[in-house]
């Protein structure tokens, strides 16, 4: 994710298949040295052990969970929601 690099946005993926010892104590210290106080998951993934461990050492992290916007699901639909709408929406959360 270099390419945010340029919006001064560093981020660290908690992506079980990827994460190392050393990712892990990078995110900690992050969270704790940065005054970060929140993980980002897409709506319906799972919290994986790493989430569930910093959630556990770090007192007041907190969960916030964005749309993936893949698809508009019919509820969004029938309430009036379109592509625009959900990525405002996880605009506002971040």
């Amino acid at each position: 994710m270099l390419f945010l690099s340029k919006y001064s946005l560093n981020v660290i993926s908690l992506d079980e298949d990827k994460i190392t010892d050393k990712i892990y104590a990078d995110a900690k210290d992050a969270i704790e040295n940065d005054d970060i106080k929140y993980i980002y998951l897409f709506e319906g993934e799972e919290e994986n052990e790493h989430v569930k461990k910093l959630m556990e050492e770090i007192e007041g992290l907190e969960i916030i969970y964005l749309d993936p916007i893949y698809n508009i699901s019919s509820n969004a639909k029938n309430d009036g929601y379109d592509y625009t709408d959900l990525m405002n929406e996880n605009i506002d959360k971040l």
